[in-house]
């Protein structure tokens, strides 16, 4: 059963890490660095990406990038798979699954007994015509950050709520997820809904939307920890190169709510601890190096999320000292002394009736910074329903 990862454990070469996907604590970054972009100019905002599609829904005809990214460039990162109108905000929707129980799913998802609640991971950006771009202001698990995890991230445009699910793994002694399922992922929401009672109509689909019959891959060193019954079950195809293409139907699942969940008040808090020891890519000022790095260490993760006065707020940081050891590639061995790596994040998001917004700053710093081999890389990200939105990128080596 492919629930049966839960006890999997995946022996990983972290060597063909050099670029973990879906989310993160940012403690390593997902692109090459890009020269700093401040997109908040007279409070316009970045021009709409490349690739726009239409969806038809019941009362009106929605025109959203397929896509969901990091930035503001266009770059796609997750497909949409998932739209919900009606009674549609994503802070309904958000009650309606945390007040579901982990049993009573059908058929082949019966044995998945996750519970709902919020999800710490990066947030991301999506665009729609009539909104421009907004952000992930509020994410769900089903499951936990250590996984493995269903992981929903959502974008309110207007009426209409559109998202992406997926099914992912966390790669030992790393921060980073791998997602393994977009349509598994969609299926568990889609019967989830379902079960709330909810729904205002039939679950319906899209026409094809993103890349199908596959969207991205499992990385090599993730796919050949995973057994043939496990990639069997997900769908996985595996390629010459070891790893893994994802099967993607290309449809997004059409939900239509008929009636509202209440939204409860109440907060909640998280506390737990990410405990690295990986190689993984030396992030930035990697010239002169061999471009990888043993880091070892705790980063503590703390959240606190919920809803007041009818608006949902969430805050997580991460912090902590990382052990660095330059590390060979080739000899498979330490390349020099160990320095520290001091990590600092923090996301804030709010969602009221009128305004939603996502912010992330990062700094990561290399200490001591006694070269150009070492520096510090500061990041941030806003981006807001009403505009003003920003991403710069700062490198100092």
């Amino acid at each position: 059963m492919i629930c049966s990862l839960r006890n999997t454990a995946i022996s990983i070469v972290a060597l063909a890490l050099a670029a973990c996907s879906d989310d993160n604590v940012s403690t390593a970054p997902r692109n090459a660095a890009r020269p700093s972009a401040d997109l908040s100019v007279n409070g316009n905002e970045a021009p709409a990406p490349a690739g726009l599609v239409t969806v038809a829904l019941a009362d009106q005809a929605l025109t959203v990038w397929p896509f969901t990214g990091y930035d503001f460039t266009g770059s796609a990162s997750d497909p949409i798979n998932v739209i919900f109108s009606g009674e549609a905000d994503p802070r309904q929707i958000r009650a309606a699954l945390l007040g579901l129980s982990g049993t009573g799913r059908p058929g082949p998802l019966a044995g998945f007994t996750c519970t709902w609640d919020d999800a710490v991971g990066d947030p991301q950006t999506h665009y729609g015509a009539a909104q421009g771009w907004v952000g992930s202001a509020i994410q769900l698990q089903c499951g936990n950050f250590y996984g493995p995890r269903f992981h929903v991230r959502m974008f309110r445009h207007g009426a209409v709520t559109v998202a992406n699910a997926h099914y992912e793994i966390l790669i030992p002694g790393t921060n980073q997820h791998e997602v393994l399922s977009w349509e598994l992922a969609k299926g568990l929401v889609t019967a989830d809904i379902a079960r709330t009672g909810l729904l205002g109509a039939a679950p319906a689909t899209s026409g094809v939307i993103t890349p199908a019959p596959y969207y991205r891959a499992v990385q090599a060193p993730v796919a050949t920890g995973l057994s043939g019954a496990q990639k069997a079950g997900l769908g996985l195809l595996t390629n010459a190169d070891g790893s893994a293409s994802i099967p993607n139907s290309g449809r997004a699942a059409i939900l239509q709510l008929g009636l509202a969940a209440d939204v409860a008040e109440g907060m909640a808090d998280k506390d737990f601890v990410i405990t690295f020891a990986q190689v993984i890519p030396k992030p930035f000022c990697v010239a002169g190096t061999t471009g990888y790095l043993y880091a070892s260490g705790p980063i503590r993760v703390k959240m606190r999320s919920g809803i007041a006065d009818g608006n949902y707020r969430s805050e997580w940081t991460a912090a902590g000292t990382l052990n660095l050891t330059p590390f060979n590639p080739l000899t498979g061995r330490p390349a020099g002394a160990t320095y520290q790596g001091e990590i600092s994040e923090k996301v804030t998001t709010d969602m009221t009736q009128g305004m939603a917004e996502a912010e992330h700053l990062s700094d990561r710093r290399e200490t001591p910074d006694d070269g150009s081999t070492r520096g510090t890389r500061l990041q941030h990200l806003r981006v807001r329903e009403n505009g003003r939105d920003i991403y710069k990128v700062d490198i100092i080596c």
